[in-house]
C-alpha cells in the first residue's frame, strides 16, 4: 500500500510535495530501518498491529484522500508523516524488547505496563 501511495505522490502530486520532501525521506528511512531491525533481530518481519500504526494509517489515508480530492495541505501532510514517524519508531524499538513475535502487541506503553506488573508480582 505504501508503495502505491508513494508512486501516486511522485507521479501526480510531486510538485506540491517537493518543498516538503525532506520529511517524507525521514519517514521512509525510519520505515525501512524498522523492518531491517525486526528482520535482523527476530528473523522475520512481524505484523505487530500496534495502535500507533493503526492510527497513523487512518491519518495517512485521510491525507491521501484530501491530497487527491482537494489538494495539498501542509499541516495535514506533516501530521500524517509525523504520525508515521512515531509509529515506525515504536516499531523499531519493540523488537529489542521481545524475543519472539507475539500477536496483539498494542504498543510500547502496554508492553511496559505489563512488564511492570509482572515485576511487582
Amino acid at each position: 500500500m505504501y508503495a502505491m501511495a508513494i508512486f501516486g505522490i511522485f507521479r501526480f502530486k510531486w510538485n506540491d510535495l517537493e518543498p516538503h520532501a525532506w520529511f517524507l525521506y525521514i519517514f521512509l528511512a525510519i520505515f525501512v530501518f524498522s523492518y531491517l531491525v525486526a528482520f535482523i533481530r527476530l528473523g522475520k518481519i512481524p505484523g505487530l498491529h500496534q495502535y500507533s500504526a493503526i492510527t497513523a494509517g487512518y491519518v495517512q489515508g485521510t491525507f491521501f484522500f484530501v491530497l487527491f480530492v482537494w489538494g495539498f495541505h501542509a499541516w495535514l501532510y506533516y501530521l500524517a508523516v509525523g504520525c508515521g514517524i512515531l509509529a515506525y519508531t515504536e516499531k523499531t524499538i519493540i523488537p529489542f524488547k521481545i524475543n519472539n513475535i507475539k500477536r496483539g502487541i498494542k504498543g510500547l506503553y502496554w508492553m511496559m505496563k505489563k512488564e511492570k506488573s509482572n515485576n511487582l508480582q
